[in-house]
């Protein structure tokens, strides 16, 4: 399951945020910021675990990482200076993003007026308002859902992506969360996040018990391993079964 990371620039300043469906994010906050809208993605797709938790720890320390993303934005693409790559690099690696995909992340610059034109922006922006958003967060209030039992619950249809769509919509209005499924025990509590509705009542679990696979070994979370457990049932340790991630 694919994810996306980038950094959005408000009045308090840049905050980090990861993405199921990157058209969407940018019509929700050309909506709320208007043509001043400045956003700076990495380009290539990762795995959702990947882009949550690099969200997850860029969010962490937000005024470290602020003048890269001052230096991207002004040179608009490009890859962080000398200043930033080796701390840039071992974040991505206690990620589970190995070296050969960090060189490959380039990053895009979105500013709102030129992307009011483009077909995908509109279509996304109608998505928003779609009645579907609302009723996908009123079926999830107070339920711990896996992607399967969403969709079947839901009636939303997988082909096309669509289900991505809403459910990335629903999130940025405050309706449901979008996290790991299986998660490190001791980060398992989420940052803070500026201009979210005051206490997110629903949340999405996705299934990924691959992240453990991708996050395993003495690098990851600082030199320790993770103790990975379920957020919906609270199993971990024997009880985790390492599987590849279907979808």
């Amino acid at each position: 399951m694919k994810g996306f990371l980038y950094a959005v620039k408000l009045e308090q300043g840049w905050i980090w945020r990861s993405s199921l469906a990157m058209e969407v994010d940018a019509a929700f906050w050309h909506r709320k910021l208007g043509v001043g809208m400045r956003m700076i993605q990495a380009e290539l797709p990762l795995s959702w675990g990947q882009a949550f938790w690099m969200k997850e720890n860029l969010q962490r320390e937000p005024g470290k990482w602020r003048d890269m993303l001052e230096g991207l934005e002004q040179n608009m693409v490009g890859w962080p200076s000398e200043k930033y790559e080796k701390d840039w690099r071992e974040l991505c690696q206690r990620c589970g993003i190995p070296d050969v995909m960090v060189d490959k992340l380039i990053w895009r610059v979105w500013k709102g007026q030129a992307e009011v034109d483009k077909q995908s922006f509109r279509d996304a922006a109608e998505v928003l308002d779609h009645p579907d958003v609302r009723r996908i967060a009123e079926m999830l209030a107070g339920r711990s859902l896996l992607r399967d039992e969403v969709l079947a619950d839901s009636g939303i249809e997988e082909n096309g992506g669509r289900w991505a769509v809403l459910l990335q919509a629903a999130e940025l209005e405050g309706g449901v969360r979008i996290r790991c499924g299986v998660e490190d025990a001791a980060l398992a509590e989420p940052v803070e996040e500026p201009l979210q509705p005051q206490a997110w009542r629903q949340r999405l679990q996705w299934a990924r018990a691959a992240l453990g696979r991708a996050l395993a070994g003495p690098a990851c979370r600082g030199g320790r391993e993770p103790r990975w457990m379920c957020r919906r049932c609270g199993a971990s340790g024997d009880h985790i079964r390492i599987a590849a991630c279907p979808h």
